[in-house]
């Protein structure tokens, strides 16, 4: 039966894995990710050190990401990996609606939910946490961005120099 989930949940998920495929065949062509074996529920790609993509993750303060099949990490470690794989088991589920359905929880969780915060908070990190024997409550003390900045989607434009760009170029620094 496993075999049968596995097929139909791939299936479900091809528009994902071929988005993913597309972006992470140009990071390997371009030196920034290579082949590193592969799972029980995915296809791993090693992020290549002191690689754009690796500073990239450094200064956000991740270490890996799922999309569709593939797990892209900066290091394996059992619980990041586990952590990875069942967003991949997540994607199974859910299809091409998994990273909608991803943001509109986020911005559910910050535009409603004041107390709590949009990563930390968000079901589906909270199940790969759990799913990963990792932390599940993570206190406001432990917060990466702040105890009072609860929107995690910010880390993206400083760490790609989309906001820092825009904040030089008006002369704001």
């Amino acid at each position: 039966m496993r075999y049968v989930w596995l097929i139909l949940g791939n299936i479900w998920m091809a528009p994902n894995t071929i988005v993913s495929a597309l972006y992470l065949g140009v990071l390997a062509a371009f030196g920034q990710v290579r082949y590193d074996g592969v799972g029980e529920w995915s296809v791993n790609l090693l992020v290549v050190e002191d690689s754009w993509l690796w500073r990239y993750m450094d200064r956000g303060g991740w270490n890996g990401f799922a999309s569709g099949v593939f797990v892209t990490m900066r290091e394996f470690y059992p619980r990041g990996y586990r952590h990875e794989e069942r967003h991949v088991i997540q994607q199974l589920w859910l299809g091409p609606l998994q990273y909608p359905l991803y943001v509109m929880m986020s911005v559910f969780i910050w535009v409603f939910l004041r107390d709590l915060h949009s990563y930390y908070h968000h079901p589906l990190e909270v199940d790969a946490r759990r799913y990963a024997g990792q932390q599940i409550d993570i206190p406001k003390s432990q917060w990466k961005d702040s105890e009072t900045d609860r929107w995690a989607w910010w880390i993206l434009l400083v760490t790609s120099g989309v906001l820092t760009n825009a904040v030089t170029s008006a002369n704001v620094i």
